[in-house]
Formats: C-alpha cells, sequence, structure tokens
C-alpha cells in the first residue's frame, strides 16, 4: 500500500483514535412499537392480503385477478410477433397451452381451458 493509502485505511495510532465521520445525523425520533394503532377491524388494510381469520381477502384476490388478467393480454398482445414454429415448453406454444391448462386447473374457468386446446392445436 504506500504512501497514497485514504486516512480512513491507514492503521491508527492510539493517540490517532478518532474516526472519520461518514453519517448524517438523524432528525427523526426512533421507532416506538406503541405508538403504531391498533387495527380494530373497522378500516381495512389493502396490503395485508390475510382478513381476521387467516384467509385471503377478497380485496387481495380482485388485485390478483386483474393482474394476472392484465398480464394475460400483454402475453397476447406479445404472441402476435411471435415465432410460429417455436413448439417447445419453455418459451413457445406448448408452455402458453400448458400456463393456460394450469390457469384452468386453478380457477375452473371454462375459457382457459379452451385457450389451452386452442394452443395445442396450433403445436
Amino acid at each position: 500500500m504506500g504512501e497514497n493509502v485514504s486516512k480512513r485505511l491507514k492503521l491508527i495510532t492510539s493517540s490517532e483514535a478518532e474516526m472519520e465521520e461518514r453519517s448524517f445525523p438523524n432528525c427523526f425520533p426512533d421507532w416506538d412499537q406503541r405508538a403504531v394503532p391498533s387495527n380494530s377491524g373497522a378500516d381495512v388494510d389493502y396490503n395485508d392480503p390475510f382478513d381476521e381469520d387467516g384467509k385471503v381477502n377478497t380485496a387481495f384476490q380482485n388485485k390478483v385477478q386483474n393482474k394476472i388478467k392484465d398480464l394475460l393480454q400483454q402475453m397476447e398482445e406479445g404472441l402476435k410477433t411471435a415465432d410460429p414454429h417455436d413448439f417447445s415448453t419453455y418459451t413457445g406454444w406448448t408452455g402458453i397451452a400448458l400456463l393456460y391448462l394450469q390457469l384452468h386447473r386453478v380457477s375452473q374457468e371454462a375459457s382457459h381451458l379452451q385457450r389451452a386446446l386452442d394452443y395445442v392445436k396450433r403445436a
């Protein structure tokens, strides 16, 4: 290491025991658990996916279902320019059919099963 070593990296002798200040002072008070208001159940926290019974609440279910529909729509748009000869499970039509089959298994929606069949026929 030589003479060009930064002061922070040099070994400090007992007479040079002060360290360089490398932080900003915190002007906010420390967090206090007691200051957090308890949720009486009157207002629903939409960021918490579970209700009082530990089950997934309907607001979160709707949020997830809407996101799935949005992502499927984006995927369908992208498939318009996809390789028509890609039949692999990972990137191709077979994988899309498998996705729709799994969606049908989870949601029991007949439209997903029909879409899976459409993509199997394409493959």
